[in-house]
C-alpha cells in the first residue's frame, strides 16, 4: 500500500509540473529506490524553477533597457542577415532612407 501512494504521490506531482505549477514536490514515506526517485524529481523541479525564474528576470531586465534607451538601437540577425534600426537611432545618424540601405550587412 505504501508503495502505491508514494506512486501516485509522484504521478500527480508530475502532472502539477507538466501544466506549469513549479511549485509541483514530492515526498515519499520509502526510503529506497523510490525516495531517491522522489528526491531526484524535486532536484529536477528545482532546477527547472530556478532556470525559467533566471529566464524571466532576464526578459525583465532586457525590458527595461529598450524601454530605458532614448538613444536608439539596431539589431542584426545573422540568421537571416537583415537589420533593423529604431528610428531614434536612424535620427541620430541623420539617416535617410539610402543612407539605412548603406548601413545594411554586406549580401
Amino acid at each position: 500500500m505504501l508503495l502505491t501512494r508514494d506512486l501516485a504521490r509522484l504521478n500527480e506531482a508530475s502532472h502539477r509540473l507538466a501544466a506549469g505549477d513549479l511549485g509541483a514536490r514530492v515526498t515519499a514515506a520509502s526510503h529506497g529506490e523510490l525516495g531517491q526517485l522522489a528526491a531526484t524529481f524535486n532536484t529536477m523541479a528545482d532546477g527547472l524553477e530556478q532556470r525559467i525564474a533566471a529566464y524571466h528576470a532576464s526578459e525583465e531586465r532586457l525590458a527595461l533597457v529598450i524601454r530605458g534607451s532614448s538613444d536608439g538601437f539596431w539589431d542584426w540577425d545573422l540568421n537571416r542577415n537583415t537589420t533593423y534600426f529604431s528610428p531614434r537611432f536612424r535620427e541620430l545618424l541623420g539617416a535617410t532612407a539610402a543612407k539605412v540601405r548603406e548601413l545594411r550587412p554586406p549580401e
